[in-house]
């Protein structure tokens, strides 16, 4: 009964009217970082992790927005940056898989997990891909569901564990990332 009614307030708030500024998204470019010869690496410093990709990802881009959840019973709404990893092949005309990383505290995750914190409308919880000392990156539940171009290449590198928080030895941080309008 309690996860019926979290699951319609989960509902009932993701159809409302997102703002303006919670869609913004800001592009950036990151340096690459190959630890091992036909890699690329995503080296996000904000939040402490890395996130390997294939070779032919260089050039790819980060798109940085929010995710956000709704309140409920048992707690109060939250916010967090969602990172979308975008193929260096996508283009308006022809859009590919992105890869989206979501960034929760320890405290939202074990909200999460309480089931006290609803991300999306699905029935399950995001997947989680790892943790550091501060934070827990997931998947959203369902992100490969609109079934673009490009999403086996991008369920093949998530399910090759690409994300690695602390980083490989030796991987520099896109301290130095320039924002895109």
């Amino acid at each position: 009964m309690r996860r019926a009614i979290l699951l319609a307030l989960a509902v009932m708030a993701l159809s409302l009217p997102v703002s303006a500024q919670a869609l913004r998204a800001d592009e950036q470019r990151t340096p690459v970082t190959p630890p091992n010869p036909g890699q690329t690496v995503y080296n996000n410093a904000q939040y402490g992790f890395c996130f390997d990709l294939p070779s032919q990802w260089a050039g790819y881009k980060v798109i940085e927005q929010k995710w956000q959840s709704s309140a409920t019973s048992v707690g109060a709404a939250a916010s967090g940056p969602r990172l979308l990893i975008r193929s260096p092949h996508w283009t308006d005309a022809d859009p590919r898989e992105d890869i989206p990383i979501l960034v929760f505290t320890k405290a939202q995750w074990k909200r999460v997990q309480q089931e006290e914190l609803m991300v999306s409308a699905a029935p399950v919880p995001p997947q989680k891909l790892g943790q550091n000392k501060r934070y827990v990156f997931a998947l959203p539940p369902r992100w490969n569901f609109d079934e673009l171009p490009g999403m086996d290449e991008a369920n093949q590198i998530v399910t090759g564990r690409p994300l690695h928080a602390p980083c490989h030895a030796g991987s520099k941080p896109n301290g130095g990332a320039s924002k895109q309008p």
